[in-house]
């Protein structure tokens, strides 16, 4: 039987422990299980990444589920300050369609969601809507907490960022 995404995208999850973030080339990634009533859920992971030269910019918080067999599943996806812009064509809210906006946006379940086939409308959650634009990491874990439905968000580290010099 195929999980229930709905249930996971909705249910209040906790990260079990802290780690640390992963260089990979010039990028950093930070990758922790989850836990939902104090069990953690086979293949449900949070995944964070950022650019390790470009402090409090393209910070990422990504819920995903990675099944025994088959496609990874994108469920719902924050973006803090990112390098390009995002457009949903034609698709979503009335208010966001064929218009391009480069801010601190998130891709909600909700949106993304096909009710009628029960399945995700895309591999990379292609509706999104822009949100209060953000000064610190902090307040990203904060809207992470939220829209992610992570309780304990606020353990993620800062990520280890590198800035250079120009």
């Amino acid at each position: 039987m195929p999980p229930n995404l709905l249930r996971y995208a909705d249910a209040p999850k906790t990260i079990p422990v802290s780690l640390d973030w992963d260089e990979i080339n010039r990028s950093l990634v930070w990758l922790s299980p989850l836990d939902i009533d104090g069990v953690t859920i086979a293949g449900l992971q949070l995944r964070m990444t950022a650019k390790l030269h470009l402090p409090d910019e393209s910070v990422m918080a990504q819920l995903e589920y990675h099944p025994p067999k088959g496609k990874p599943q994108q469920l719902v996806r924050a973006e803090w300050r990112p390098l390009s812009p995002h457009n949903n064509k034609n698709r979503g809210p009335e208010e966001w369609r064929m218009r391009e906006f480069r801010r601190t946006h998130v891709h909600r379940f909700s949106d993304n969601w096909f009710e009628a086939e029960d399945r995700m409308r895309g591999n990379n959650l292609p509706i999104a809507i822009p949100i209060q634009d953000i000064d610190s990491y902090n307040k990203f874990l904060d809207i992470c907490r939220e829209e992610l439905n992570i309780e304990n968000m606020s353990i993620a580290p800062l990520p280890p960022w590198r800035p250079t010099m120009l």
